[in-house]
């Protein structure tokens, strides 16, 4: 449906009604609106208002000659038309609930008491055609002038004086015709605080379809009305009243509803009982009241009318008594009790086809009740029935409607069970999908004989985490045995394997290392399979081929019972050993040479032997070379491969020959800047000397390769003659110690 089209249409509605009602009235408790079937197309409407006699008297007296619009459509708004009702032959019956004697004393007489009247107001429609969608609308339009506006007094609801009874039924005559149920108790409004109580409409179908009952929001011109609400209290439709927590309750599968109420209030609470034919929603309808709670110890309830001693079924509270399909009987007892000492008058209605129940001490202070029925033949379904227990109170009567459900059950059965795959590792999720029976169920599921499940379910579908493995189960609701269902299945372990197998051997192989088979490490009791790179399954783990340099590829997998992991792929390089080159002076060299060493090719380097090599200021290696020698290099590339190559010196010369030049020129040309001993050969000791003429001396070293560069202390010396000292030892054992001058030229 076209809800926005549908909001569209109220409100021009409603506002037809603002224009026209000069009258707002507050004079309504509540109401309902059923429509009945009466041959053909042909439908009777009826609108039933209770009005309140403590009302303006020009407004409330207008309820006796009212024409209430019904409006009515189907699908989109389609076939939109409207109906205006007619008063009934006995409208404005008096309904308060007060004893015989102060019917004189209710302000629908001129008194004090309480008073209330029933307005009830019919019409007839046809329906021109057959929809799953047929709506009737009572929106508040009493007539032209006036309104059934909700009391001021209503403390749920937020500005509820501002707003108007809406009531609305609903048909699906698709598959036939269809009639509301009837209410069978007159909603007395009037209630105690500090006092449990309970409440039921005693709905009740002629064409004995199913009826599930709901508690839903209170309308004004088709929206919901803004319920009260602050950080103590949260109201709503279906928490319509203030009661101490846990002290309300409300039935669906019979409509009652029992509640403490814990403080002062007028409670606006709205049913709606909906119609199933084979599973198929055929109707629904509503029934607003306004509960009022006083604070009057002399308002009484009668108390104790639970069902007890019951035999053949099992209840769980509330009056419902389940039982299972094939039962011989079903019986239970009542024992209620008005606690003021007031006669309670019980009667009841809708009673099961071929139930009894029998009242002794009925009109005494406690009346026995027993119900008995035979149900080995009786089907299943939910068999609903009501006692009311009106006390004889004064000046306020009270009276209770109490339903009392027979819920027939077929035995469970348990449709199906499905798993998820375990991956031989995780638990399945088991679920459990189970039909017929009563909710909550119990459920035992066993593995070998011992439980492992045992828990209680509240809807049709329960999942279990269970292992692979074999079990049997039953499910049962308590106190009904011939329903339980025994079952079983098993897990089977399936799915992939979730773990790839652990690559732990060696991967990388360096050209020429010995060749071992691929090792990889498994779970517990998994096998381990090897495929080649193209899938094709091995026998055995492989073994790279460690005599060609290049890269393999192999895949391997794990397998525990049927599960096997994905592929992991296995990647293994074969590296080239590192090109090494040495750099190092090679060849003829004389005694005492010292030979840095150097070499490419290779990341790490290691010379040896490992006594024989030195390393200078900067960490540099090299050798002295004082006779034939051998050193070898062991390089290690960056893929940690290593190869070795050697370093000889077999031609070593004694080299131990000198010359003097006889001037220098140092002028920073680069050219005959120093002067020095030009020395052929290494030196074990060295040392030169330079004096002026005077015999001061100006220069000093040991190194033989250096040489002065015609300063002293930083300062350039004057052309001239200077002498020279050289004192020096080879390694040959040569000794030389000469002087001589040289000429410093600028």
């Amino acid at each position: 449906m076209n809800m926005k089209k549908l909001h569209r249409f109220i409100y021009f509605l409603c506002v037809a009604i603002l224009l026209h009602a000069d009258a707002y009235a507050t004079h309504v408790y509540g109401g309902e609106l059923l429509y009945t079937y009466i041959s053909g197309n042909q439908y009777k409407l009826t609108l039933t208002l209770y009005g309140d006699c403590s009302a303006n008297t020009g407004v409330f007296n207008k309820l006796y000659t009212s024409s209430p619009t019904i409006h009515i459509y189907h699908d989109n708004l389609q076939d939109s038309t409207h109906i205006r009702l007619q008063p009934s032959a006995n409208i404005g019956e008096e309904v308060s609930p007060v004893c015989p004697a102060e019917i004189n004393n209710t302000s629908c007489n001129g008194g004090t008491l309480p008073g209330v009247k029933r307005f009830i107001y019919t019409g007839t429609v046809s329906l021109n055609t057959n929809s799953a969608n047929w709506h009737f609308l009572f929106i508040g339009e009493l007539d032209d002038s006036t309104g059934a506006g909700r009391s001021y007094q209503i403390t749920n609801v937020n500005n509820a004086g501002g707003t108007y009874v809406y009531l609305e039924a609903t048909l699906n005559n698709t598959g036939g015709p269809n009639s509301s149920p009837l209410y069978t108790t007159i909603p007395t409004p009037f209630y105690t605080v500090n006092v449990p109580q309970q409440y039921n409409q005693g709905a009740v179908d002629a064409d004995n379809d199913s009826l599930a009952f709901q508690l839903v929001n209170a309308l004004d011109r088709g929206n919901n009305v803004t319920y009260y609400s602050d950080p103590d209290i949260t109201l709503s439709g279906t928490n319509p009243m203030v009661t101490d927590s846990g002290q309300f309750a409300f039935n669906p599968l019979n409509g009652q509803m029992s509640f403490k109420p814990s403080i002062l209030q007028d409670a606006l609470i709205v049913n709606r009982v909906t119609e199933y034919k084979n599973g198929v929603a055929v109707g629904s309808s509503m029934r607003e009241m306004t509960f009022v709670v006083l604070d009057n110890p002399n308002l009484d309830y009668v108390q104790n009318t639970d069902a007890v001693n019951i035999t053949g079924g099992y209840s769980n509270g509330n009056n419902v008594i389940n039982m299972c399909t094939g039962t011989s009987s079903v019986s239970f007892d009542i024992h209620a009790v008005d606690t003021l000492q007031n006669q309670v008058a019980v009667s009841h209605t809708s009673l099961p086809t071929g139930a009894s129940l029998t009242v002794q001490n009925n009109n005494t202070t406690a009346p026995d009740l027993h119900f008995s029925w035979n149900t080995a033949s009786v089907p299943s379904g939910v068999y609903n029935f009501f006692v009311s227990y009106k006390n004889n109170a004064c000046p306020i009567s009270t009276t209770q409607t109490i339903a009392y459900t027979i819920n027939i059950v077929d035995p469970f059965n348990v449709l199906s069970i499905s798993q998820t795959a375990t991956h031989c590792y995780y638990n399945a999720d088991a679920t459990i999908i189970i039909k017929n029976g009563v909710l909550p169920a119990d459920i035992t599921i066993l593995s070998n004989g011992n439980p492992v499940i045992n828990t209680t379910i509240t809807n049709d579908t329960a999942t279990f985490s269970l292992p692979a493995g074999t079990y049997t189960g039953i499910v049962s609701a308590p106190g009904i045995p011939a329903c339980s269902a025994p079952f079983s299945f098993t897990i089977v372990d399936s799915g992939d394997y979730p773990f790839p197998v652990d690559i732990s051997g060696v991967l990388n192989y360096c050209i020429g290392d010995p060749a071992t088979a691929l090792v990889v490490t498994p779970d517990s009791d998994a096998i381990v399979h090897w495929y080649t790179a193209a899938g094709d399954s091995l026998i055995a783990a492989p073994i790279p081929p460690t005599d060609t340099v290049g890269i393999y590829t192999w895949y391997a997998t794990q397998q525990v019972g049927p599960c096997i992991s994905e592929k992991q792929t296995v990647t293994v390089h074969v590296y080239d050993k590192p090109p090494i080159e040495i750099l190092s002076e090679q060849g003829t060299v004389c005694v005492g040479e010292i030979i840095y060493l150097e070499a490419t090719g290779g990341q790490n380097y290691d010379w040896q032997p490992f006594d024989k090599i030195l390393t200078d200021k900067d960490g540099k290696p090299y050798i002295r070379v004082f006779g034939p020698e051998e050193f070898t290099l062991y390089a290690r590339s960056a893929n940690g491969c290593k190869d070795s190559i050697k370093l000889r010196y077999t031609n070593v010369e004694p080299c131990c020959q000198f010359s003097y030049p006889n001037a220098f020129t140092p002028n920073g040309d680069g050219k005959n800047d120093r002067f020095r001993a030009l020395v052929v050969g290494n030196m074990e000791f060295y040392e030169l000397s330079i004096y002026d003429r005077w015999g001061k001396r100006m220069f000093w070293n040991n190194d033989q390769n250096a040489g002065w560069d015609g300063t002293f202390r930083g300062r350039p010396c004057n052309a001239d003659v200077y002498f020279y000292r050289v004192h020096a030892i080879c390694y040959t054992g040569h000794e030389e110690d000469i002087t001589g001058t040289v000429e410093l030229l600028r």
